[in-house]
């Protein structure tokens, strides 16, 4: 992707190791594009501690979808080493989508892949309309509450059935009764699993990768 020399300085940042880019929460009012170095994507699961839900290099785009929608960000970002990005509010972004092909194509691939990876982990839970209202409420429930443990040995984080079907039923007003069954669902079609050790449905985890594609 090229950018005009001029576009480039005047939207760079320079960012040192350790860096906190933004925090979850944060109003989402600028999508950045590193062009130097690593930046990871962490997820508060309690109160003192978080998951990486992904590690981004040269190219990767981040903090598009907050922007977009004018929405509070649903992870933090922070430098992993020194990085120099490409910070773009919302005017800016819109300014280089008609200006330059390169990056207008190049940001149409990156949401239509978000897009369709999205689809393919919905088609994977078709069994029944409540199975896909229960999928799609754990990526809302994991966003507002953040009330998951980090299963870092199986790359993922556990939810507490009892507490999701709670929050569900106030929330997004699926029936408390029918949680349970969705869950054994969703284990059978391997989108969520037991927990190791575990014979019952009482806690699941959920792979970070399929968090990250439901943010």
């Amino acid at each position: 992707m090229k950018l005009n020399g001029n576009v480039f300085n005047k939207f760079i940042q320079n960012i040192d190791s350790k860096q906190m880019i933004f925090r979850e929460g944060d109003s989402g009012n600028q999508m950045f594009l590193i062009v130097e170095g690593e930046v990871e994507i962490r997820k508060k699961t309690t109160e003192k501690s978080t998951t990486t839900l992904a590690t981004l290099k040269k190219g990767d785009f981040f903090g598009e979808m907050a922007m977009v929608e004018r929405k509070p960000r649903s992870a933090s970002a922070i430098a992993v080493t020194d990085c120099k990005l490409l910070a773009l509010d919302q005017n800016a972004f819109m300014t280089l989508i008609e200006q330059n092909s390169d990056f207008a194509v190049r940001m149409i691939k990156v949401l239509a892949t978000r897009l369709r990876r999205t689809n393919l982990l919905v088609e994977q839970v078709m069994g029944s309309d409540i199975e896909k209202q229960v999928f799609l409420g754990i990526g809302d429930y994991f966003s507002h509450t953040g009330s998951m443990t980090d299963l870092s040995a199986n790359n993922g984080v556990m939810i507490t059935v009892d507490d999701f079907a709670k929050w569900a039923s106030r929330h997004l007003g699926i029936p408390e009764s029918s949680i349970p069954n969705a869950i054994a669902g969703l284990i059978k079609r391997k989108v969520v699993h037991r927990v190791p050790g575990s014979d019952d449905d009482t806690h699941v985890f959920i792979e970070k990768r399929i968090i990250l594609r439901m943010q």
